[in-house]
């Protein structure tokens, strides 16, 4: 789920991946790591000038918390003396000196907030941390600087606006179309005072957001939950016992073992913990840190705030509310045409999970329980249907699911598919020693880019998975820039001896975070601000979603599912059991992640002095879709902390459409072999590498030869193939 900009867009992305490789050359020296806790700074500051590391990758051992400020201060000093001096160039505006120059000045300050992001959610250094909201303000400050100065925005219209007659590229024309809509939305054309107002609502935003995430994080961090008698673990995955002592000492704990609020202890706490008030504990800690009467009301105060700022900014720039302002330039511009998708799903969906909750409460009396199922039984019931009518617990799926076979399941298709290779480089610096480089060769053996891969959880790393871009692919003169992606994760490590073992979903995910890497990786555009996925919101996650479609598929499967003791490839058994599972709950997932699709538009689909709080837009949702009480709002993606979240820039009604892309075009594949090496050739040279450099509904349409259809996606719920 990345995150872009132009001038001042950061790049922060959910994603994840792995790779099949060879060892690394003799002739390599080990690269340096970087010690979160070495206080000595280096002399001279590491982010004042160009990285001299192989491929000018960030020298992360050489920085500390204290070099951000003081050099990103001096980049924007000297971002916005260039700003100053092309707007008042004596020459005629041109794309050269107006629009190009305009994307150069800011390279060295996006250049440092994206290693700044990029460390801070991989770091437990509460100094670094602590930054968060003076770089936001800082930035917020430059932007609205640069995008508000009238002068600026005059060149910028001078090119814009004889586009017709100027002899551009049409990658120059998009670029100066972005550029020229970017001045409008921050306000450039807004009388003084209303600049001065938007200003004041674009700050108060960025401090808003970056209060929100913070506190947020704390509250998610300090609740645990411990368990002192092992008998009540019986039923528990290996690895999450593993995971949950490990918690407990890392916490200062010398016995027993912790569970969390993170979603990789919290969910399979909630499917496998038998006992039931232990798991209403444990979820109803979770759901309470954004209750307004809970002691994190600051959580579901700030959230409205946000909400309401975001409405006068809309209104502001004439758009009738924030989700307008969202869809403005996306590929989800008719509003209809999404009501009626959302219609038809939820439709479809509450038939599905008709079925499937009557099954879950059969479960449920058959344990004794007679009352109505409660939301933090429903997971725990659904894992219960699955054991029943797979004969498969999830640490017998996860034998098959080793680490490093997946990583290299995931980089065999992209090989595959784009004779893509991955090599292990030692040499290049990271920022943990659990942290592995990789230089991406291309069928030809051209350097791509550097991908770094973070999969392992440790504690203080930002829970969830994510893509950064550290650089984005671009061109200087005529030579390609490879990019440098990390993906990040929080697998489980394995214990000592053992290798680290997936679920199925864990598989996909890190399948999801290849196709973003891959999205970043394939990237060939002349110019940053369109590189990889600097694409609209409703674009965004359709590479990720399309390329984990291959992830259980059963003849990639075979190709890289391995039992961890005996080495025998996966069974047709298995792999029929996988397939199956996606059946079981599908509905129940589909009628989740509607209901938070409807709870965005509830918060964010009015006017500044309409918007309600966080358990009235609940309730309405609840109404309007009849979710059922055991089901809730918050659970698809990062539920309400997502909303509210700054580098989250897709609402869910967006990836709902990244969804409807991802099954059309995957029905391509299915369609003849899903290893078409001029399929993919196309969906390479339309999507892939094509970014921002044309209007995406024009990428699509040049790889598909028609518009989306939506009846794939609605074929997927109805048949209860998953989501």
């Amino acid at each position: 789920m990345p995150v872009n900009c132009s001038f001042i867009r950061l790049v922060v992305t959910a994603s994840l991946i792995l790779t099949a490789c060879e060892q690394s050359p003799p002739s390599e020296t080990p690269g340096p790591v970087r010690k979160p806790n070495d206080t000595v700074a280096t002399p001279q500051n590491p982010l004042d000038s160009r990285y001299l590391t192989p491929f000018e990758t960030p020298p992360f051992h050489e920085i500390h918390p204290e070099h951000f400020l003081p050099a990103l201060d001096e980049a924007i000093s000297a971002a916005t003396e260039a700003s100053k001096s092309i707007a008042s160039a004596p020459s005629k505006a041109t794309f050269d000196n107006t629009i190009a120059a305009l994307e150069r000045a800011s390279d060295d300050v996006n250049r440092i907030a994206r290693t700044f992001y990029g460390l801070a959610a991989v770091s437990p250094d509460p100094q670094l941390h602590s930054m968060a909201e003076p770089v936001a303000a800082r930035l917020a400050a430059f932007r609205n600087a640069v995008l508000q100065h009238k002068p600026l925005f005059d060149r910028v219209a001078t090119v814009h606006d004889q586009l017709q007659s100027r002899d551009l590229t049409p990658e120059q024309r998009r670029l100066t179309e972005r550029t020229h809509r970017q001045f409008l939305r921050s306000g450039a054309r807004l009388p003084t005072e209303d600049q001065a107002r938007l200003r004041r609502i674009e700050e108060e935003l960025a401090e808003l957001i970056e209060r929100f995430e913070r506190q947020r994080r704390q509250a998610t961090h300090d609740h645990e939950f411990i368990v002192e008698n092992p008998e009540l673990l019986e039923t528990l995955p290996n690895a999450l016992v593993q995971l949950a002592q490990r918690s407990a000492r890392d916490r200062g704990h010398t016995k027993g073992w912790v569970f969390t609020l993170h979603a990789h202890s919290l969910y399979p706490f909630l499917r496998h913990y038998p006992e039931r008030s232990d798991r209403r504990q444990i979820y109803q800690a979770w759901l309470e840190r954004f209750n307004a009467e809970s002691q994190n009301s600051r959580l579901a105060e700030l959230s409205r705030r946000i909400a309401e700022k975001r409405a006068r900014r809309a209104e502001l720039l004439g758009y009738s509310s924030h989700i307008d302002y969202e869809l403005d330039g996306s590929m989800t511009s008719d509003r209809r045409m999404l009501r009626s998708l959302l219609d038809r799903l939820a439709e479809a969906a509450r038939k599905r999970a008709r079925d499937e909750l009557l099954e879950l409460r059969q479960l449920a009396r058959a344990d004794g329980i007679e009352a109505p199922l409660e939301p933090w039984d429903r997971w725990y019931y659904a894992e219960r249907l699955r054991e029943r009518e797979l004969s498969f617990r999830e640490a017998d799926l996860r034998s098959w699911f080793v680490y490093d076979n997946v990583r290299e399941g995931a980089f065999s298709v992209a090989n595959r598919l784009w004779g893509l290779s991955f090599h292990p480089r030692s040499n290049l610096p990271v920022w943990h020693l659990d942290t592995e480089a990789f230089e991406v060769e291309d069928e030809r053996g051209n350097h791509l880019g550097v991908l770094y891969v973070d999969a392992l959880h440790r504690p203080g790393k930002q829970a969830g998975a994510w893509t950064s871009t550290y650089r984005p692919q671009h061109y200087d003169d005529n030579e390609r820039v490879g990019p440098v992606a990390a993906i990040v994760g929080n697998f489980t490590p394995a214990p000592p001896g053992l290798p680290s073992l997936l679920t199925p979903d864990e598989a996909r995910m890190l399948f999801h975070e290849m196709g973003h890497a891959l999205h970043v990786l394939l990237s060939d555009v002349r110019h940053a601000s369109l590189a990889g996925t600097s694409v609209p919101a409703d674009f965004v996650e359709f590479p990720a979603l399309l390329f984990e479609q291959w992830a259980l598929a059963p003849e990639i499967l075979r190709g890289y599912a391995y039992h961890h003791e005996t080495g025998s490839v996966i069974g047709d058994d298995v792999v029929e059991a996988l397939r199956a599972s996606e059946r079981l709950t599908s509905g129940i997932e589909m009628l989740e992640f509607l209901a938070a699709i409807e709870l965005d538009l509830m918060l964010h689909d009015t006017d500044s002095g309409s918007v309600p709080d966080l358990a009235a837009a609940e309730a309405a949702v609840r109404e309007r879709l009849g979710l059922p009480e055991v089901l809730s709002h918050r659970h698809y993606a990062g539920g309400v902390a997502d909303l509210f979240a700054e580098r989250q820039r897709s609402g869910d009604f967006q990836t709902l459409v990244a969804r409807m892309l991802a099954h059309d075009a995957f029905a391509a594949f299915k369609s003849g072999s899903l290893i078409d090496r001029n399929l993919a050739e196309r969906l390479r040279q339309e999507i892939l590498a094509r970014g921002n450099a044309r209007p995406p509904a024009e990428s699509w349409q040049a790889f598909r030869g028609r518009s989306p259809d939506p009846a794939y996606l609605l074929d997927v719920i109805e048949s209860g193939a998953g989501g």
